[in-house]
């Protein structure tokens, strides 16, 4: 949990401060102006009834719900808790649209919002691009709010923040008895499988034949003194 929030912040507060460094756009921003909506200085998007609003609440969906994307292509809105949908973002909440079957979906992969202002290819791995649409920036284990679950030798981080460490297998699993340091299971993270003694390494051949020699050797030496001996006592 609070991996999950260190990550929540840190990549909220990378969205935030880093725009114009790595070519990122702000989200509310690209939200309000794409649907024809003034975005003013003080962060807030100018709807059509004159009526100023927060655009990163408006993003989420809280407010301005008449106006949002969603209720313009005929669709219903809602604002949820769904760290999977939200954390591209950082956020705790976004905003999705209830499709006619019944299906949600996040407000700005639905409507394509594009929110770099890079290109696939660039070499930035940017709010928007994942493995799934541009492994050339994201390659696998990239944070990239993706859980891309490829059997490569790294575990992707994202897995472990969106709770799908089972779907990578190069992710610690937990539980299985098995300390696996390869894939950075300690006792600290993993007390159940990591506390216990290590089981010891079974021996090599090798081991095994210089072992078995030298038990052959001390027998034939013993042997040989104890020869020796009775022909002492015999003379």
């Amino acid at each position: 949990m609070k991996k999950s929030l260190i990550f929540i912040f840190s990549f909220f507060a990378f969205t935030i401060f880093a725009p114009q460094a790595l070519g990122l756009l702000n989200p509310a921003e690209r939200y309000c102006t794409q649907l024809g909506y003034k975005y003013t200085d003080e962060g807030e998007c100018l709807l059509p009834n004159g009526e100023k609003v927060n655009a990163w609440d408006f993003l989420q969906g809280k407010v301005g719900k008449e106006y949002s994307f969603c209720a313009k292509n005929g669709y219903e809105i809602k604002t949820v808790k769904d760290f999977k949908q939200c954390m591209k973002f950082g956020l705790e909440e976004c905003a999705v649209c209830i499709l006619p079957d019944k299906t949600e979906k996040e407000v700005t992969e639905l409507m394509g919002l594009k929110l770099t202002e890079g290109e696939c290819g660039d070499g930035r791995c940017t709010i928007g691009e994942t493995y799934e649409n541009c492994p050339k920036d994201c390659p696998s284990g990239s944070v990239d709010a993706y859980c891309d679950g490829v059997k490569d030798g790294i575990c992707d981080e994202d897995c472990l923040y969106m709770g799908l460490s089972t779907k990578d297998p190069d992710c610690p699993v937990c539980g299985n008895k098995i300390c696996e340091s390869n894939k950075k299971e300690n006792e600290e993270n993993c007390p159940e499988d990591c506390s216990k003694e290590a089981p010891k390494k079974a021996p090599n051949k090798f081991s095994f034949y210089l072992i078995g020699g030298g038990i052959i050797f001390l027998i034939v030496v013993a042997l040989v003194i104890f020869s020796l001996k009775g022909k002492k006592v015999q003379k």
